[in-house]
């Protein structure tokens, strides 16, 4: 499996090897953060990505931003934070 810079991946840390790719992403994926056991949320300019970790697919997509989502940050088990360019924070 190759790594693109527009994807996100899960990979062994211990062999390097990657496990799976998320595809979906249309622009350099900008940060990654766990959710809970089984998604992450992954951003990239103008956009962010929640994805199940077993089935590789892409659950939501949020389009509210016209930056890069520099940071995301998990704050409840219904809410996340974002800093969209180091300029505007929305939760």
């Amino acid at each position: 499996m190759t790594f693109l810079e527009f994807n996100v991946g899960k990979l062994d840390i211990s062999t390097g090897n990657y496990l799976k790719e998320f595809i979906g992403h249309n622009d350099k994926i900008t940060s990654v953060v766990k959710l809970n056991k089984t998604q992450i949320a992954s951003g990239e300019r103008g956009c962010i990505k929640i994805w199940d970790l077993h089935t590789n697919k892409c659950l939501q997509t949020f389009t509210d931003f016209t930056r890069d989502i520099t940071i995301i940050e998990k704050i409840s088990n219904t809410h996340i934070a974002c800093l969209e360019d180091s300029d505007n924070i929305k939760i």
